[in-house]
């Protein structure tokens, strides 16, 4: 995005707006500032964690995302005249990252979910499935060798796997 930005800047030199370069230039600087917070914050955080540090991280992710929103719209004003331009990213290998594949797909739901911004990916269903039934798997434990609630837990686990997809890669959007 930034490098399209910059061919865009460099090759119509003087029929931009300066004010219009250093806006969305800042806008990029905030995009990423947020991007590292949430990052760090993440990454960082402990149990017993207060509620008002999870507070800011909520903050900060809907920061992010506001401010993502806006520097899409700023940038798509400044590489197309059209009025109904969106952004394009292409995404690739989601399903393959056996350790990631679902954090990653819980970031673009989170951030890239914009109507101005298309989010092009191939992924094998049946691969993120399992994915997905391994992320949940590690957040429902149950305590007990009880076989009965273990199958009860499969199930639940299917289920919510199931339910999220659905919610993130809709039917009408595959």
């Amino acid at each position: 995005m930034y490098r399209i930005f910059k061919d865009t800047i460099e090759f119509s030199k003087g029929f931009q707006n300066e004010e219009d370069i250093k806006r969305i230039i800042r806008e990029f600087d905030e995009v990423y500032q947020n991007y590292h917070s949430i990052n760090h914050n993440e990454h960082t955080e402990i149990l017993g964690e207060s509620v008002l540090v999870k507070l800011k991280n909520i903050s900060s992710s809907q920061k992010a995302r506001e401010t993502f929103g806006k520097l899409v719209a700023d940038f798509l004003n400044i590489v197309s005249d059209k009025q109904d331009s969106y952004l394009v990213i292409t995404l690739d290998d989601i399903d393959v990252n056996l350790d990631k594949g679902y954090e990653m797909l819980e970031q673009i739901h989170k951030y890239l979910c914009d109507s101005r911004v298309i989010v092009l990916t191939a992924i094998d269903f049946e691969q993120m499935s399992m994915i997905c039934e391994k992320q949940f798997a590690t957040s429902l434990t149950i305590r007990s060798h009880d076989k009965g609630l273990e199958n009860d837990r499969r199930e639940v686990i299917k289920k919510a796997c199931k339910d999220y997809l659905l919610k993130i890669l809709p039917l009408e959007n595959r």
